[in-house]
């Protein structure tokens, strides 16, 4: 019997034994688990918070990129526009060129020169013609001959020379090539004294181009070379009533020749026309009138005189 108890107790110890060990097993189970859970939790964390950053960088990304494309498309819209207004410019400015070469074309075209033009610009053989413009002031370049000019002469010089325009206003001319001589004469002429050279291979001559030299309002006969006698045959514009002259029928030489011959009755102020004015001697005085809406002025004593009449 006491061996039955001392055996059922030793079961019960190994049984509470057992029972004990397994409990421990499954804390200890239980706590590994929940450390593995933990560190899953804490690593699925590190995760979530990677993936947030993540997500806030793309987010950045984004925003950044939406910018850039947003100032990319300032920027194109503004090359654009740069691209635009170069363009114009340029169109304006080759507009501007066109409009330049057009002029220079024109005023080539119509021969327009300087006082040192020679013919040897004018390329043509002999019989060639051309109409050119001279300024004014041109009395003091050089030519060689008379009525015949070697073609290195001052076309514009050989032109006051022969009469064809006067050295204070200029004017438009006919050039004719023509051969060379085996001689060209010097001569005085209009205020120009010609040089003498001998043989040369290119000539011309020149001439007043059809139609009288338009002048200003203010032009005045002191600008007109020429003795008692001389004849000039000018144009003047419309409104020319307004400048100043001296004496009736005949006028002092400063007197505006477009106002005298308004005065006058030659042409009409609104209109203007051609009036041919003749160089007359001084005057002892110049009596004050008024005529066809213009009033004269009274003076003395004048060194030269001009009538004026129509062609």
């Amino acid at each position: 019997m006491a061996t039955l108890a001392t055996k059922f107790l030793a079961c019960g110890a190994v049984l509470a034994m057992t029972v004990g060990c397994s409990d421990k097993k499954a804390e200890e189970e239980a706590a590994a688990e929940i450390a593995r859970l933990q560190a899953l939790a804490e690593q699925h964390a590190e995760q979530g918070r990677q993936a947030q950053e993540q997500a806030a960088q793309q987010q950045a990304a984004a925003a950044n990129a939406q910018e850039l494309g947003a100032a990319l498309q300032q920027l194109g819209q503004a090359g654009q526009a740069a691209a635009a207004q170069a363009v114009n410019q340029a169109n304006d400015a080759l507009a501007q060129l066109a409009g330049a070469l057009g002029q220079a074309g024109g005023a080539a075209a119509a021969g327009a020169t300087t006082c040192g033009t020679t013919a040897q610009t004018l390329a043509g053989p002999t019989g060639t013609t051309f109409t050119v413009s001279c300024p004014a002031g041109c009395g003091s370049s050089t030519a060689w001959g008379t009525d015949i000019y070697s073609d290195d002469s001052s076309v514009c010089t050989a032109a006051i020379h022969a009469g064809a325009i006067q050295a204070a206003t200029g004017g438009t001319i006919t050039v004719t090539i023509a051969d060379g001589l085996s001689e060209y004469p010097s001569s005085a002429r209009n205020g120009i004294t010609t040089s003498r050279w001998g043989s040369w291979g290119r000539s011309f001559t020149v001439a007043a181009a059809t139609g009288p030299q338009t002048i200003e309002c203010g032009t005045n006969a002191q600008g007109m070379a020429g003795a008692t006698g001389t004849v000039i045959t000018v144009a003047c514009p419309a409104g020319c009533g307004a400048r100043t002259a001296w004496g009736t029928d005949v006028y002092s030489d400063d007197s505006s020749v477009c106002t005298a011959a308004i005065h006058a009755g030659v042409i009409q102020a609104a209109a203007g026309g051609p009036v041919v004015v003749t160089i007359a001697d001084g005057q002892p005085s110049y009596p004050a009138s008024a005529r066809n809406g213009v009033s004269t002025s009274q003076w003395g004593s004048w060194g030269r005189s001009f009538t004026v009449a129509a062609p």
